[in-house]
């Protein structure tokens, strides 16, 4: 495939990202979720965003960003099935298909947040396992955004304990850092930042601020306004450069 058919592909796919993201803002704000026989567009949107991540980084980063997501997989077919590390929840079946009770766009998904994540601490000054430690309290502070939304009114799990924090157990945040860190421990220590990774990350926090406002949960939305100020900060420029993790 030739340069110009590479660019028009990644434009294909930026596009087609663009109309789901606007339908699903527009959709939940109007109707409460995508009107029927449209309800397969909550996959499609993580699907392609966890695709475009992946033909984004560095071709030779592709292997371990996709371990990082099976590893979240893994995570998550584990706390259906007993309750750990996450909590006791279950999964519906708006997120189809599903492998025993797990969407598998659930592994897209991961691999979004992932891709994003590690790009975003990179500019720190942090030897690795500092940096992973960074990574998996910003994974924590993610899930204070998405999670309220997904168990709420996106309707993709449900908690069987109703916890402190919008229904949610503490659990969930202890689990998703365990596991957070579990899975950048494979992230790859060689990271070519880009700023299309950036850009991508922030549509998918902005995405949830919007519904959170849409819902009537301003502190949801409040929480992730803060990350995306938080990614502005750490990193005020768009830099297209290699970092090494300093050992």
């Amino acid at each position: 495939m030739t340069l110009k058919n590479v660019s028009m592909f990644k434009s294909a796919l930026a596009s087609w990202y663009a109309v789901l993201w606007g339908g699903g803002v527009v959709s939940h704000a109007l109707w409460n979720g995508p009107p029927d026989g449209l309800q397969w567009t909550g996959t499609a949107f993580l699907g392609l965003a966890g695709f475009i991540m992946l033909v984004s980084v560095e071709p030779e980063t592709r292997r371990r960003y996709a371990a990082c997501g099976l590893l979240g997989f893994g995570a998550e077919l584990t706390g259906v099935h007993t309750g750990f590390p996450f909590g006791t929840y279950m999964y519906t079946d708006r997120l189809a298909p599903i492998v025993w009770e797990v969407p598998v766009i659930i592994t897209a998904a991961w691999i979004t947040l992932t891709v994003y994540v590690w790009h975003a601490v990179q500019p720190l000054a942090l030897v690795r396992p500092l940096k992973i430690a960074v990574a998996s309290a910003w994974m924590v502070a993610l899930d204070l955004v998405i999670d309220p939304l997904a168990a709420g009114p996106l309707g993709y799990w449900i908690w069987m304990h109703e916890g402190a924090y919008a229904g949610i157990p503490v659990t969930n945040f202890a689990g998703w850092f365990l596991v957070s860190l579990f899975v950048f421990s494979v992230a790859p220590k060689v990271v070519s930042i880009r700023t299309s990774v950036r850009v991508m990350g922030l549509s998918i926090v902005v995405f949830f601020v919007v519904l959170a406002f849409v819902y009537g949960m301003p502190g949801v939305g409040i929480a992730g306004l803060s990350l995306v100020g938080l990614d502005l900060v750490i990193q005020p420029r768009p830099v297209e450069k290699t970092l090494s993790q300093p050992i």
